[in-house]
């Protein structure tokens, strides 16, 4: 019997899309790494949890509620791929958007670790 790990994936999206950091952090392990490629990894629910928030208070958008575009969503053994577009609104009210990559590893269908590009996007 194949797990679905993709809809962990897809709970994931929806609680960083709601900002809601304690559901994401409920999906993960306590050991979990978070690498934003070009940034620090955070390691661990704690550091994770501050990594969020520092991004809450002191950057130019909000992510309440940025809107994720799943494109494409691959599941191989014990990792996913997720492969989307996302809109995030900043504080003076205009749009920034991104194209995204997210690799996700799993054990005991919980998030060790993940694995995000992040680049901006010219689509529309």
């Amino acid at each position: 019997m194949k797990s679905n790990l993709k809809k962990i994936v897809a709970k994931a999206d929806k609680a960083f899309a709601n900002y809601k950091p304690e559901d994401f952090l409920s999906l993960c392990a306590d050991e979990i790494e978070w690498r934003m490629v070009g940034e620090e990894t955070a390691k661990g629910k704690d550091e994770v949890r501050k990594w969020m928030a520092i991004g809450i208070e002191n950057g130019d958008i909000s992510f309440i509620p940025p809107s994720i575009n799943c494109m494409n969503i691959i599941e191989e053994n014990k990792c996913v791929i997720a492969f989307g577009e996302m809109e995030i609104k900043k504080k003076d009210g205009g749009l920034s958007r991104f194209s995204y990559c997210d690799i996700y590893r799993f054990k005991n269908k919980m998030i060790v670790e993940l694995t995000s590009y992040v680049v901006p996007s010219e689509l529309v």
